[in-house]
């Protein structure tokens, strides 16, 4: 990834009170740069992240039902073609590109999920060109949650409501959601700030509306991720697991909402007459059958034995891997999860040893 931009202490910056107005012309701004504009557009297809030119109806007070992670992390990408033509074979490697991208209305889980996808896939050991290509000089607008979801325990998990840095811009709805404090987070987003036009937030202002992160704190489920590693290890052949086999379907829902999950296949794809050839990588579930495949057949043949992989590696494995874990609490996995499971419940039973 390259030189990070020069981020700012926003709480030594004035912050400012942007209207709908101010929060147009600041789009704006971000447009005549070069970037393609990206939110949480609300009714879009199941909440998803489209291209807006303009403010539009966006699920800015509380996470939106899917996160951003598909701008940067692609669910299918071309990676080689192969072609036969005058009896010889051209064979072209997908070039890794991406368009500049901005995002408006990244809440603090989905920003802690790109720092997490950020190690993982721009690692010292192994770099992903295509995510790193989109991912480079990303501008970010990130917005703090006043509202909770009945799904988030992002608080336990120490991830949010509030942002907490590695963003250009931090926003804070107000109650009515037709204004937002809006404090600048780097040197581009001061910049932008100032382009906007909005006037400078009256300190008392600004502590009313910085209230509804409290509210958004005021969560009901909760995660103790610290002691998780140990209860897990403790734990694998707890009859709890096959009690929520039997209701996990192995839809992969889960790690298809999931912010963090990075996991994927390659695919080779060819013409009936043979003379073209594709290579694709494409999203792949750890709840597939076939994930584990090898000689002989898969490894994980159980459901029980595929969803305690999952919740193991999200909050133990992923600990020892890269130093924290898997998961940010935004809560996805439960509200996509058509049984219902809740990994929270299921933490909390292997903690208590029930079953």
């Amino acid at each position: 990834m390259s030189e990070p931009r020069k981020r700012r202490n926003r709480m030594a910056q004035q912050a400012v009170r942007m209207d709908l107005a101010s929060f147009e012309r600041l789009i704006a701004a971000i447009r005549r740069r070069g970037y393609a504009v990206y939110a949480p557009v609300s009714g879009g297809p199941e909440g998803g992240w489209n291209q807006i030119d303009a403010p539009e109806p966006m699920e800015l007070k509380g996470p939106p039902a899917q996160g951003p992670k598909r701008l940067f992390h692609r669910s299918k990408a071309r990676l080689i073609s192969i072609e036969r033509s005058n009896g010889s074979w051209r064979v072209e490697q997908e070039r890794a590109c991406g368009e500049k991208l901005a995002l408006v209305g990244v809440h603090a889980c989905d920003l802690e999920a790109l720092k997490r996808l950020d190690r993982v896939l721009l690692g010292d050991r192994y770099k992903d060109t295509h995510y790193e290509a989109r991912r480079k000089d990303a501008l970010l607008v990130a917005f703090n949650c006043i509202e909770a979801a009945e799904t988030c325990f992002c608080a336990s998990m120490e991830t949010g409501p509030e942002v907490r840095g590695g963003c250009d811009i931090v926003m804070t709805p107000a109650p009515d959601g037709r204004q937002f404090l809006a404090e600048p987070a780097s040197d581009l987003g001061g910049a932008l700030i100032e382009e906007s036009g909005a006037e400078p937030a009256g300190q008392e202002w600004a502590s009313g509306v910085r209230k509804g992160i409290e509210n958004a704190a005021a969560q009901s489920r909760c995660v103790d991720w610290r002691k998780a590693p140990t209860t897990l290890d403790a734990n694998r052949e707890n009859p709890r697991w096959a009690a929520t086999a039997k209701r996990c379907m192995a839809c992969g829902n889960c790690t298809m909402s999931c912010p963090t999950c990075f996991c994927v296949n390659t695919v080779e794809t060819s013409s009936l007459d043979l003379t073209r050839s594709e290579r694709w990588r494409v999203w792949d579930s750890c709840f597939n059958l076939n994930f584990t495949y090898i000689h002989g057949g898969p490894v994980r043949m159980s459901r029980q034995a595929r969803y305690r992989h999952w919740l193991t590696h999200k909050f133990a494995r992923w600990i020892d891997q890269f130093g924290e874990t898997g998961c940010t609490g935004c809560g996805r996995c439960i509200r996509w999860c058509p049984a219902g499971i809740d990994p929270c419940e299921e933490l909390a039973s292997l903690t208590n040893g029930s079953n």
